[in-house]
């Protein structure tokens, strides 16, 4: 958890944050198969794509960028703005309540990095 978001937790307890943050959605074509990076949560333990927090005054397309980086330890530049949109109401394990404003971004991969591990998903499209 981020040291402003444990600040904000210290003053208001497990009530509902609203939260910006970004979700990436990395994909790779280099093999003729549209694959997209998925990693494994922490917190719930599925596989979803890379998404974090934005840190106070960051750009979504900074925090796609760096939550790429800081999960995956692969380097991307973001292609473009997929949607952007309110999540619903959540909880975590611990009881903190959070409402995400999530930007999802876009980056193809045209290089897999070696050691990284792409998965593939059916029925995944591309959004060119």
């Amino acid at each position: 958890m981020p040291p402003y978001i444990a600040q904000l937790r210290q003053k208001v307890g497990r009530e509902l944050l609203w939260l910006p943050g970004a979700t990436a959605i990395v994909l790779d074509s280099s093999n003729g198969q549209l694959e997209v990076l998925l990693v494994r949560r922490s917190d719930n333990n599925e596989w979803t794509p890379v998404s974090g927090f934005s840190d106070p005054g960051e750009d979504p397309d900074v925090t796609a960028v760096r939550e790429v980086f800081e999960e995956t330890t692969v380097h991307v530049k973001v292609d473009k703005v997929l949607w952007i949109q309110a999540l619903p109401e959540s909880e975590y394990v611990n009881g903190d309540k959070v409402q995400y404003f999530d930007v999802r971004l876009n980056r193809f991969l045209h290089e897999t990095p070696p050691g990284l591990v792409v998965f593939k998903r059916r029925g995944c499209r591309s959004y060119n």
